[in-house]
């Protein structure tokens, strides 16, 4: 955003500078002033206190698995604000239902030292966001008018461009006064309730990113980041670059794009913008029914004598371009969880610990309890067939399966395996039973290496309480017959849900 400061004429008759510094403080103050007051409906003001321009900015770059979690920047908030000549002012904000409708009135000053300073004096609804976590402020600091001539203000946090974005546009009506807000939180509650929002950006027929990944899965190894987009209002829209092996598992490494939003009056806007490139930039979306759509334009600034591209529902004089970003709620493709239809979901059986995602799904209504039972061994033998001394154990084989607690476990015939919670005895059986409820994956997952001559068996299977419900069991039973220390040839690695 271009800000056109405000410039001071001179003359050989009126030149600025035969003013004194008290003057020209004095006219600033009476001039910001005079600006807010004579604004009879009031201001819709957008406070996004810190944004990172160029956090999730580049298509291109790659994103590992876990590479944005934790890593989100902040969005802002919508507010509309009054103000009387007496130094007070009334304001509603988009936070929620109670915000919106409940005026809250307070004081605010104007001075005069580097800039023309705007200070909400005492307590309003902006002060809710002056604390460590949003890094807000109460003292604005005047930069001018933008293109669209609203005023622009920053603050001693940050001076630098492109980190933080504080807009004032001036009302039209005194409808607008309950309206904005009101829309503007009904416009980010509907984006927020989306299961699985997803962006695609178009010329006509031609796509230049389009979102397919399900960020936010309701899984138990997922509400950290879940909190995270609800908390800091930052939506980042990822696209499959490389698949992960593991079916149904996140993929290996994305692409996106990503900003903080907030509600407004037409639908949502994105600060520091959803940019494709250094001119594609979507900022600003209109709500069509239940979608977002950014359509942009080109305008010509005569004063500036450049032209910039903006949302059509903003301009709708502006220049056809063609370039369109629409965000919709994409469906979930539900698991088959069925009695008839008891699929088994293979996996990676080399994939590593670290890898791990809860696969399971949530059912709510007709909630079965099973019994789980996984039975294990392995089995290494000498060159004569007879069992091999613990002491001497050279195989490492192991197997995994998923606890009703959500939690990846493994058990292993090696001994010095550090992600193993349970050990393997050399020709005894392992027996572990625990009861699960619908929606939890049978898992079974089996690998290693061993000597010529050993083995590895597991098999886990489940029966529902009432005895109904028996599901197919999982089992693996391999040899490994080649000469030294080798890889079983058949290892597995699956799940099903249980109906």
């Amino acid at each position: 955003m271009l800000v056109v400061l405000l410039a001071i004429g001179c003359s050989s008759d009126d030149n600025v500078f035969d003013k004194s510094p008290s003057q020209r403080n004095k006219e600033s103050i009476t001039a910001l002033q005079d600006e807010l007051v004579n604004a009879p409906y009031g201001w819709r003001v957008l406070y996004f206190p810190k944004t990172d321009s160029l956090l999730f900015s580049n298509p291109s770059e790659l994103i590992s698995q876990h590479g944005f979690r934790g890593r989100y920047g902040y969005g802002g908030d919508c507010f509309v604000m009054k103000f009387s000549k007496d130094n007070k002012v009334s304001m509603r904000a988009d936070f929620t239902e109670q915000t919106v409708n409940e005026v809250a009135k307070s004081e605010y000053l104007i001075n005069r030292n580097s800039f023309t300073q705007l200070t909400f004096s005492t307590y309003n609804y902006i002060h809710q966001l002056v604390n460590d976590r949003f890094a807000g402020s109460s003292d604005f600091l005047y930069m001018g008018k933008n293109e669209d001539g609203d005023l622009v203000f920053r603050t001693a946090t940050y001076l630098q461009p492109a980190r933080e974005y504080i807009v004032f546009t001036k009302l039209k009506n005194a409808d607008d006064t309950l309206a904005v807000v009101q829309k503007s939180y009904e416009n980010r509650t509907l984006f927020e309730k989306m299961v699985n929002p997803q962006l695609l950006i178009h010329r006509g027929g031609r796509t230049y990113f389009r979102s397919d990944i399900y960020v936010k899965r309701d899984v138990e190894t997922n509400q950290a980041l879940l909190k995270e987009i609800k908390e800091k209002k930052y939506y980042l829209f990822l696209f499959t670059q490389k698949k992960n092996p593991i079916p149904g598992y996140p993929a290996k490494e994305m692409t996106g794009l990503g900003s903080g939003y907030s509600g407004t009056e037409y639908g949502i806007t994105f600060r520091a913008g959803l940019r494709y490139d250094s001119k594609t930039m979507f900022f600003d979306f209109q709500r069509e029914g239940n979608r977002f759509v950014a359509e942009l334009v080109s305008v010509y600034d005569p004063l500036l004598r450049t032209t910039r591209l903006v949302s059509k529902h903003l301009h709708p004089e502006g220049e056809f371009t063609g370039l369109k970003a629409e965000i919709w709620d994409e469906p979930v493709d539900k698991p088959k969880i069925s009695y008839e239809d008891q699929t088994i979901q293979l996996g990676d059986p080399d994939a590593s610990v670290a890898d791990y995602v809860y696969p399971g799904v949530e059912i709510k209504e007709n909630v079965r309890e099973y019994k789980v039972t996984l039975v294990c061994s392995f089995n290494e033998v000498d060159i004569l067939g007879e069992r091999v001394k613990e002491d001497d154990i050279s195989s490492r084989y192991f197997v995994r399966y998923i606890t009703p607690d959500k939690q990846l476990r493994v058990i292993s015939a090696n001994k010095r395996d550090e992600t193993a919670s349970v050990f393997l005895s050399n020709g005894k059986e392992q027996i572990i039973t625990f009861t699960a409820k619908s929606g939890y994956p049978m898992y079974l997952c089996v690998n290693g290496v061993g000597p010529r001559g050993s083995s590895i068996k597991a098999t886990i299977s489940a029966v529902s309480e009432d005895g109904f419900t028996i599901v197919k069991p999982l089992t693996v039973n391999e040899h490994q017959n080649e000469e030294g220390i080798d890889k079983i040839k058949g290892p597995f690695c699956g799940y099903i849900i249980l109906p």
